[in-house]
Parts: C-alpha cells; structure tokens; sequence
C-alpha cells in the first residue's frame, strides 16, 4: 500500500490528536481515489478473502475507481458518502456510509497498516497496553460526525464475526446487539456471520467523549 500525502484544501470534519499524532476525517476527494483503489485491488486475496468481499460486488479497478468518484460529497440526498482518513497529513484509509432511511444507516471503516506505520514514524514510542490503536480511537468521532452531518437516527454497524481487529475496537463502544447470518450483508461483504451494533441520535455526545478519551492513549496500531 502506497503512502500518500494529500496538501489539498478539503473541509475537515473531525481533528483528533493523538500519541500517533493528529487524527483527521475530511471530504474525500479526486486525488484520495487512487489510495482506496490500491486498497481493495492491491491488497491481495488473502485480505479480501478474510474479509469476505464478494467479487462479483466488488467489480473491476474501474469500477471502484468510478464509485468512490461517486461517493464524493456533493448533496444532502446522497446516499452513499465516502470521507477521507489522515494521519499526520498522510492518508491512512477511509469510512464511508450507505443511508437508506432515518434508522437503517451503514457505516464502513477501513485503514491501511503500512501507511498508518509511515504516517506514525516520528511519533513519541509508549509502551504497548490495552490503549485504543488510532481507528478505535477514531471510531466515536466518526459516528458523531455522520450523526452531525446527516438527518438519521440510527447507525446500523455489521462486522464479519472472525475479525477481532475492528470487533475489539467497537467493543470500546457499542456491545453486539446480535449474531447472525446475512445472505446479502451491507457494502462489498459476501454472505456470512455478522455481529451487529447499534448506535442511535442519543448516544452521539457519549461517543464523541469516549473517542476524545481513547485518543489520548492511541498508539500507531490500528484495526481494519
């Protein structure tokens, strides 16, 4: 995975410093494309096996290059926003949201470890301990922000059970709501067995505060 500096103007949603260093979710835009492409098309088939992408959902390069194009923000009547992730001023991943109605919103989070571990090179080294790596750290701020930007009342979050990584960090959050099989699960995933979590209009300012209080502990590990 390629590390890639963005000097772009964009508007910045969320700032959250860390030990790792500054944490920022911004509106995604042309220049971000090529990181995210490189991600879902580079990162070999072990990565989107374990991840259960379905191929036939995911399509071709240009396919993914033409939907994230799409996913800029542009309109309140979007429904499908992707914004950008920066670490340092580097670009680190993205999360995106899938809105089909006041309670039935999906949020995705995915960062990229190589370039988190650039991004994070000159960072003051702490002792590794149960603090939040930077998306755990940033989990919080993002659901807040979709709450801020956009007229829901609830997220919807579904997270292929086997992976610990992104579990870990929601279970700093949220607690799983149910277990169970979706033939067609939400974004690129294939079927399969899914936690599901649920965090509603009310709990916006409790999450913001949790993530602002992991953040002061975030290390440079991270969770996909």
């Amino acid at each position: 995975m390629s590390v890639i500096s963005s000097n772009v103007d964009s508007s910045t949603l969320v700032t959250l410093p860390t030990r790792a260093g500054e944490l920022c979710v911004r509106d995604a835009i042309a220049e971000d494309v090529d990181a995210f492409v490189s991600y879902w098309h580079e990162s070999g088939d072990a990565h989107l096996q374990f991840l259960g992408i379905d191929r036939a959902k995911l399509g071709t390069v240009e396919d993914t290059r033409k939907r994230f194009l799409e996913m800029r923000r542009q309109g309140p009547d979007q429904a499908s926003i992707a914004f950008t992730i920066t670490l340092n001023g580097v670009v680190i991943g993205y999360t995106n949201i899938n809105r089909y109605g006041p309670n039935d919103n999906y949020p995705h989070l995915h960062t990229y470890r190589s370039s988190v571990k650039s991004a994070a090179q000159f960072a003051k080294p702490v002792k590794r301990d149960n603090r939040a790596g930077v998306a755990g750290a940033l989990i919080g701020s993002i659901l807040e922000m979709h709450f801020r930007l956009f007229p829901i009342r609830r997220l919807v979050l579904q997270t292929r059970t086997r992976n610990k990584r992104i579990n870990g960090a929601l279970d700093l959050y949220l607690p799983v709501a149910e277990t169970r099989h979706f033939d067609n699960p939400d974004g690129v995933a294939g079927p399969g067995e899914f936690h599901v979590r649920y965090a509603s209009n009310d709990d916006a300012h409790w999450l913001l505060a949790r993530s602002q209080s992991l953040a002061n502990g975030a290390e440079s590990h991270e969770h996909d």
